[in-house]
């Protein structure tokens, strides 16, 4: 009988399976890892949810804020650009205190 790739075949009485049944038994049944494993999905979950909730409400519920936002930082950039008077604009160097 020919075993899959993904299928590890060990002879019966194999030191290797032993080792290796014991390595599974130790490390990877115990509680420590299948909680830590639960958290770490469900705190996965969690920011997946809260992206997923973010974007709904901006994109798809209130689009008109990402167009207020943008309105309000191309508005704040042209005040920036005409406030900054002719000569720091020639010389930066004067910025530096």
């Amino acid at each position: 009988m020919k075993a899959h790739a993904h299928v590890i075949d060990f002879p019966a009485s194999s030191a290797l399976k032993r080792t290796f049944t014991r390595f599974i038994k130790k490390s990877l049944a115990t509680e420590i890892y299948l909680r830590r494993l639960a958290l770490f999905l469900l705190e996965c979950w969690r920011r997946r949810d809260h992206c997923y909730h973010s974007y709904r409400l901006v994109v798809l519920d209130r689009p008109h804020y990402i167009l207020f936002s943008v309105v309000c930082v191309h508005i704040g950039l042209l005040v920036i650009r005409k406030r900054q008077s002719p000569a720091i604009a020639e010389r930066p160097h004067r910025l530096d205190s």
